[in-house]
């Protein structure tokens, strides 16, 4: 759907501003300490893998000046309203969520694991500042990794015994 929709801006012919929700799921294997925009894609994912193509047409067709295409990376978006659904990223949320709406979860990952999250709000706050950037700020990489908390699912559970009490 991605190249459909630059293609169809590319035969339009003037050259839309596309903001495109990327995600650290294009990132996999060991990472460096920092991960900075130009690091390396290495999906280990079906869906990283179809993130990262879209991130390599919408430079290529930015960088042939059809498109002005920005691509923000998300990290995991936590806590996500609603139900619990398949995302392999669901849990980040369900572990905060549910326990506030008096339903059992279970927390596939162990306590040590680290997850890099934004909230809901930011995530469209961030959104907004990317498309009000200046072009020029695209033009060596069309790509920004959205700023985040890094967290361990321990310290998560810890802080929200602290809020809503041991049970």
């Amino acid at each position: 759907s991605s190249r459909h929709l630059f293609e169809t801006c590319r035969r339009i012919g003037h050259r839309p501003k596309i903001i495109f929700a990327s995600s650290l799921a294009v990132y996999g294997g060991n990472l460096p300490e920092v991960v900075q925009d130009d690091t390396a894609l290495n999906p280990k994912t079906s869906f990283g893998v179809q993130k990262a193509i879209g991130e390599l047409l919408l430079a290529d067709y930015s960088r042939k000046g059809f498109i002005d295409g920005r691509a923000m990376r998300l990290p995991t978006i936590s806590v996500r309203p609603g139900k619990p659904n398949k995302a392999a990223s669901s849990f980040s949320s369900d572990i905060i969520r549910e326990p506030f709406n008096n339903v059992a979860t279970v927390c596939p990952v162990t306590a040590d694991m680290r997850l890099w999250l934004m909230s809901p709000r930011q995530a469209v706050e961030c959104m907004i500042w990317g498309h009000n950037l200046g072009s020029e700020s695209f033009a060596q990489v069309p790509v920004i990794n959205l700023p985040g908390v890094c967290v361990s699912v321990g310290e998560m559970v810890e802080i929200l015994g602290k809020i809503a009490g041991p049970a």
